[in-house]
């Protein structure tokens, strides 16, 4: 009876190990399928399932029209088009808003990439890649395939390689972001961290192509703050690795030759993101986030403006805990639209995964997402933010750490796949059996907690409330609900119904899933029952939330309508007839880019990384100065509101009112007298002051030694205007300064007169000028960044050697294979 009851188990295990059939995979024959081909079906299925995600954009047709994409995307688009089609080249320079911006060192423009999308592009066509949703549905794909690869190098089963593919790209952080390029970025994780791991484990060349090509389309993708981030993980593995390597006895020699591809796959990525790399570094040094304040070297504030506060880790297992983004949020970063929701099964899994396994790499990713949760909480964590910021470099220069929280919801994903592994390892021991009712109990415990907090009545209510309120008090930007009993109480309303459903969601989930555990823990259902069960549940969590988040409301043409409605608006249908080089002042909305759509040029607009010097002017000196308005060319001033003074109305309307500023300078004049001063305070106290005239002196920071004068009477005229050239002619009856209202960016700005190079001084504190003798001259001003131009060449040098390479190995690898099936 022993022996039966033993060959009896036996036959159980051996069927729950995948050593034989059990009855459901005799019928569905899928242990005939060949290993690679019942991959690339599971990797269909994530395929099926991210298109059920986009269903309204692919099948419906449906688009997602948010703010940024009017205000800010449609006008760089437009701008992009018009000077493709107009000079067939690569716009680098912005005109219309700022006085002048860099426009692809800034990252504006993202056409110019040797990325993964750049090589999809080529192979798709756009009419395809439209309709599949392709920027974000390709993306996700890469990131799916990527993981799940990676947790098959990592030995786990298909189903574990499964969940934490998709709880990698299903997870709020994800989906929620509607910034494609930090999406794209996301996405690029795994593969680099894949490729990495590979280069340790079997030092080979053609791996440290795969990690050139794969960082380097994660640099080219235009959002360097997750490639930073990327860069910090792979950095840190490494060190970890080769520590570990060496602690065990490892041999030095395949240690240093595992470093050598290392450096090597660095190499490759940055030449091949040269064209992104070098001249946004470039431009790091000029840009608004390379500020201090109040004389401190890192800018703090600004660094540390999006942090998590310890509260918010709720919501990586309930979403709505802090709110649900927008109006319903109550957390402390200055908004959000989504939370970071990492799914409770995927979180369960990962703990489980965590304390059953321990090797090298439970190890490392539990290290990981420890240093990103710290990193995260930014301001909330001081000692860590003071490290990151003083001495990892250009940590400083991103203001969002939460966004770190990417590698810590990769590291739980991945995780998961690994608890799900374990769980399957573990149900051949009969200590397996404490597992399951250690999960039971949990999810009872928290169930009975979830119906007694459902019977409280309103005292849980009111508790939750007196927190909502105190929070909003707390919170600058949400002063006018705090103010507003109705308001505040229908939002606490809101709040509570969302955390309630969240905390039966949780405790029905956390119960189902703990009922899978324990059965099979019990050896009542099979591996394939169980493996299916548990990554149906975990996707269905996921998809809940990302249901929330992913809602186009928009039809088609959403953008073009509303820039046609615009065209009718008579007051841009006023400064459309004045053909003369001019800035406005939108007075009432100076943050937007929209009359850049009309290639209309506004002092002011929005970009998250503006120029430095300009973002000071706006800052501490502003626009309520009518010298500073005459020194920017602003001619017109827009405004809902009736102004008088010295302001001629050309537009009166209930749309809104257009008013003429006849004492505007030109967009170049000349000067004859300068006023040196080096400090920064008393350059803006100037500016300000009543005193300060810009068309009779312009004020420098370094000494000349030129006799200047007198230049009445002189003439200047723009016989070119483009935005990467001007040309003025010059006659002047003395040696003058020629200043240019264009924002002073010497990184690329170059200037001439007849054909001989000149200085370009900085002037005014924004501006450039130049020193033109006495007579008729021809000045003219190139932007020609090096930076771009070697960068240019060494990306489509290096991303054509990288596909090269893979393709040959990927060619002679076939052959090899195909050569020993003959045999």
């Amino acid at each position: 009876m022993v022996a039966k009851r033993n060959s009896a188990r036996s036959k159980r295990r051996k069927s729950k190990d995948g050593g034989t059939q059990s009855p459901a995979q005799k019928l569905a024959g899928w242990t005939n399928i060949p290993s690679a081909l019942r991959d690339i079906l599971v990797c269909f299925v994530i395929f099926l399932i991210l298109v059920f995600v986009y269903r309204a954009y692919i099948i419906e047709g449906k688009i997602d029209v948010v703010a940024d994409t009017i205000n800010q995307g449609a006008p760089f688009d437009q701008f992009a088009k018009s000077y493709r089609d107009q000079y067939d080249a690569t716009p680098l320079w912005y005109p219309h808003i700022f006085s002048g911006m860099p426009f692809q060192a800034s990252g504006s423009y993202q056409s110019l990439q040797y990325s993964y999308e750049a090589l999809l592009q080529l192979i798709v066509p756009n009419s395809l890649f439209e309709l599949l949703h392709g920027r974000y549905l390709f993306h996700l794909l890469l990131g799916a395939i990527s993981m799940f690869l990676l947790a098959r190098a990592l030995s786990l089963s298909r189903a574990a390689a499964f969940v934490a593919a998709v709880g990698f790209v299903l997870n709020s952080h994800v989906i929620g972001t509607d910034h494609v390029n930090r999406l794209a970025s996301f996405m690029h994780i795994p593969l680099v961290f894949l490729t990495v791991y590979k280069l340790f484990e079997r030092p080979h060349v053609i791996w440290a192509i795969l990690l050139g090509g794969a960082f380097g389309s994660q640099l080219g993708s235009y959002h360097p703050q997750i490639a930073h981030y990327t860069g910090m993980m792979i950095g840190l593995y490494v060190v970890y690795i080769v520590i570990v390597r060496l602690r065990e006895g490892g041999q030095v020699k395949p240690i240093g030759l595992g470093l050598t591809f290392f450096a090597l796959g660095l190499i490759i990525a940055g030449s091949m993101a040269a064209v992104m790399v070098w001249p946004m570094q470039e431009y790091a040094q000029f840009s608004a986030r390379n500020l201090s304040i109040g004389g401190q070297s890192v800018n703090v504030p600004f660094a540390t403006s999006w942090s998590l506060s310890p509260g918010e880790i709720l919501t990586f297992i309930l979403p709505s805990f802090s709110g649900f983004g927008g109006q319903s949020y109550w957390g402390q970063m200055p908004f959000t639209d989504f939370p970071n929701y990492i799914g409770i099964i995927i979180a369960v899994l990962a703990l489980l995964g965590l304390l059953l396994r321990r090797d090298r790499i439970t190890v490392f990713l539990c290290l990981l997402s420890g240093f990103a949760l710290f990193v995260s909480m930014g301001r909330h964590s001081a000692w860590v933010s003071y490290i990151m910021l003083n001495y990892v470099p250009f940590f400083a220069k991103f203001r969002a750490p939460v966004m770190i929280l990417i590698l810590f919801q990769f590291a739980a994903a991945l995780l998961a796949g690994i608890g799900i592994q374990c769980l399957i390892d573990a149900a051949r021991h009969q200590s397996s059996r404490l597992i399951g009712r250690g999960i039971v109990i949990t999810a009872a415990a928290l169930l009975s907690l979830t119906v007694l907090l459902t019977l409280s009545g309103t005292y849980f209510e009111t508790f939750m409330g007196t927190i909502y309120a105190a929070a909003d008090i707390a919170h600058p930007s949400r002063q006018a609900i705090a103010s507003n009993a109705v308001m505040q109480s229908q939002l606490n309303s809101l709040r509570f119904g969302m955390l309630m459903q969240d905390l039966w969601m949780m405790a029905i989930l956390l119960s189902v899933g703990g009922g899978l555990i324990f059965l099979y823990m019990r050896s009542k259902i099979n591996t394939a029952f169980f493996s299916l069960g548990i990554s149906v549940l975990a996707t269905v969590d996921l998809l809940v939330v990302a249901g929330g988040l992913v809602d186009p409301q928009f039809l088609p043409g959403r953008v073009n309508s509303f820039y046609s409605e615009r065209e009718l608006d008579p007051v841009i249908q006023a400064l459309a007839e004045d053909e003369g080089l001019f800035r406005v002042l939108p007075v009432d909305e100076p943050n937007t880019n929209q009359y850049g759509y009309f290639g209309i040029s506004s002092i002011g607009g929005y970009h998250a990384a503006k120029m430095g010097v300009y973002e000071e002017l706006m800052s501490e000196v502003g626009f309520n100065t009518l010298s500073v308005l005459n020194m920017l060319n602003t001619k017109y001033l827009i405004t809902k509101q009736r102004l008088g003074g010295s302001f001629v109305p050309i537009v009166e309307s209930s749309q809104g009112n257009l008013y003429r500023n006849d004492a505007a300078l030109p967009r170049a004049f000349m000067v004859d007298s300068l006023v040196v001063i080096k400090e920064k305070d008393l350059i803006f106290k100037t500016l300000k002051g009543p005193e300060f005239r810009p068309s009779r002196y312009v004020i420098l920071e370094e000494k000349l030694d030129v006799n200047l004068g007198p230049v009445e009477g002189a003439s200047v005229v723009i016989s070119n205007y483009a935005p990467q050239r001007i040309d003025l002619n010059v006659d002047t009856p003395g040696t003058g300064i020629l200043v240019l209202s264009e924002i002073y960016y010497p990184a690329g700005w170059k200037a001439t007169i007849d054909g001989d190079p000149t200085t370009i001084l900085k002037s005014n504190y924004a501006l450039r000028s130049v020193i033109v003798p006495a007579g008729q001259h021809s000045v003219s001003f190139v932007f020609e960044p090096t930076s771009f131009a070697v960068g240019h060449t060494l990306s489509r040098v290096a991303s054509s050697l990288v596909l090269l390479c893979l393709l040959g190995y990927g060619t002679l690898t076939a052959r090899r294979r195909l050569s020993v099936r003959q045999t």
